[in-house]
């Protein structure tokens, strides 16, 4: 039969650095294409002096006879499917031509047809089949006119007509380490050859504060009206201010954020009624409970943080929230956040603390995390009590609360991640609670809401606050068990990007990263794959596999 055609790249040749003779031409020897078509011939000419000319030709590339199949770029399992292979004949002669299929995979083909090709003309022989299995496909198309022949060979994708679901992995690594991806059991209970509908990204980042960058710049750029989405904003840039005078932060500069807190704090304090409490937006004459809550802990933040901020105004605004958590009528959980406020600037006495202290058994896990970090804060509980309480009472899922105005989904998760950071610091848990934090991210680099993304960054400063990153490049080098090596240097303000061989991966999830350095490393590694259902339910999750994002 001859060559098989199965190369179509639809760039024939690219020679940037073509030299001419002294009489300006040259010569360029390649190889062409499968393609049956007509290509355009470019060229660009420089000279020493800076001139430049081009001139465009036709270069047309045919048979005599030769098949162009008219295939789709991939099927679906239980497809079946009709199509044309157009059979082209070049010569003064008319007669019959044969074709017939050969495949490879889950591909099934109608084996042959007899059809009449006339002269100088093309006809059309229909070809029929089924997509039986899902991953990578082959057909061939040979063809037989007058003792001229012609194979064409493309290949294709059955996919299994599933869900696609994205999971996200996050973590750090300090020198040498192997990362251990947990695979979902629809992923490691296929086999290798459902591999191909399997899509596996590993990021590489120097700085943590890389992948908040678009957050942080979402604070900066809101257009801020009521006295919570300003809290927030002041909540989350105060808490990185030194991270971002540290130069951690790539693109966001001390000057612009020092601007935008100064501006910040004053549009609070603008809100800020004689009672000591906040109005919810600019001219109101009541105060509002949780805007309080939200104004007070922002100032509060913002001047440990070494801003200006009036001690009046804040003196005014503790003794508000005081009233908050001795009172009996208040909400629980807002009697617990003004307690942890209180206790951030000094202003959390024994009384009102025990106020809430008494309460603890019947807190909602948000509540009973803020009493924990008060008390800590404060020095009210002992390390043991603290310890006891914190495994006891705080393990149950979150209650579902119509207290909260502000309904913040990322908000109990920043307080668990500051309560552990706080109370656990060497539990691995910690770490991962920061991962998990990490991978609530959307598609915007935000967390949903000002209100998530104020409470997440002031999480995450803390948690960050203290760690070892390297101002200088980080020699790395990154390998798949029995797959080739890469070595890089990654910039410490930067990421690396790497596809992942999906095959490898199911047969053994495991990536060894090596580095000489010792600062720290971010990797994210985002799974895509074909999630398969049973009798219209989904195959159940494997305990404490979080489910980041869907597609």
């Amino acid at each position: 039969m001859g060559k098989i055609r199965k190369h179509f790249d639809p760039c024939a040749y690219f020679n940037p650095a073509l030299r001419t003779d002294s009489q300006g031409r040259a010569k360029a020897p390649f190889t062409m294409p499968d393609t049956m078509t007509t290509y355009r011939v470019y060229t660009v000419v420089l000279d020493r002096g800076s001139r430049i000319a081009n001139a465009e030709r036709p270069f047309l590339v045919t048979k005599d006879f030769y098949l162009e199949p008219g295939l789709p770029a991939f099927f679906t399992q239980g497809d079946r499917f009709r199509f044309q292979v157009a059979a082209f004949n070049g010569t003064n002669s008319s007669g019959p031509m044969i074709m017939r299929t050969e495949t490879e995979g889950g591909l099934k083909l109608s084996d042959a047809a007899r059809i009449e090709l006339p002269a100088k003309t093309s006809v059309k022989a229909a070809v029929s089949g089924s997509a039986e299995a899902p991953g990578p496909a082959i057909a061939r198309f040979f063809g037989n006119f007058q003792n001229k022949q012609d194979a064409v060979e493309e290949t294709l994708q059955i996919n299994s007509g599933q869900v696609l679901e994205t999971t996200v992995s996050f973590g750090t690594l300090t020198g040498s380490a192997d990362i251990k991806i947990q695979l979902p059991p629809y992923v490691a209970a296929g086999a290798v050859g459902q591999a191909s509908e399997v899509k596996a990204v590993l990021t590489l980042a120097g700085s943590p504060f890389l992948r908040m960058t678009d957050a942080i710049r979402y604070l900066l750029k809101y257009p801020y009206g009521c006295v919570e989405q300003t809290s927030s904003g002041v909540l989350g840039l105060a808490a990185l201010r030194g991270a971002i005078q540290d130069g951690l932060v790539p693109g966001i500069t001390l000057a612009e954020t020092d601007t935008f807190l100064t501006k910040g704090i004053s549009r609070i304090l603008g809100m800020q009624l004689e009672n000591g409490g906040f109005a919810y937006w600019p001219g109101g004459d009541k105060a509002h409970a949780w805007g309080t809550v939200y104004a007070t802990m922002a100032l509060s933040l913002a001047k440990i943080k070494g801003l200006e901020v009036p001690k009046g105004a804040l003196e005014k605004a503790n003794s508000y929230l005081r009233e908050q958590v001795i009172s009996a009528k208040s909400p629980d959980l807002l009697r617990s956040y003004g307690a942890y406020i209180l206790s951030l600037t000094g202003r959390l006495d024994r009384d009102a603390f025990q106020s809430i202290r008494q309460e603890y058994p019947k807190l909602s896990r948000e509540a009973k995390i803020l009493v924990l970090l008060a008390a800590k804060q404060a020095n009210y509980m002992s390390a043991k009590e603290l310890a006891e309480a914190l495994k006891s009472g705080t393990s149950e899922r979150p209650k579902d609360s119509d207290e909260d105005d502000f309904q913040a989904r990322y908000r109990g998760p920043a307080l668990a991640l500051l309560a552990a950071q706080k109370l656990t610091p060497n539990d691995p848990y910690t770490g991962q609670a920061a991962m998990a934090l990490m991978g609530g991210l959307d598609h915007k680099g935000i967390w949903t809401s000002t209100s998530d993304t104020g409470w997440a960054l002031l999480a995450l400063a803390e948690f960050f606050r203290g760690h070892k990153f390297s101002t200088f490049p980080l020699e790395l080098a990154v390998q798949q068990p029995d797959g080739r090596r890469q070595q890089f240097t990654l910039d410490p303000k930067g990421f690396r990007t790497f596809s992942l061989d999906s095959r490898i991966l199911i047969k053994n999830p495991v990536i060894r990263m090596d580095t000489a350095d010792r600062g720290m490393v971010l990797y994210k590694v985002e799974l895509t794959a074909a999630h398969r259902y049973r009798c219209g339910r989904r195959e159940p999750r494997p305990e404490g596999l979080e489910e980041h994002s869907k597609h």
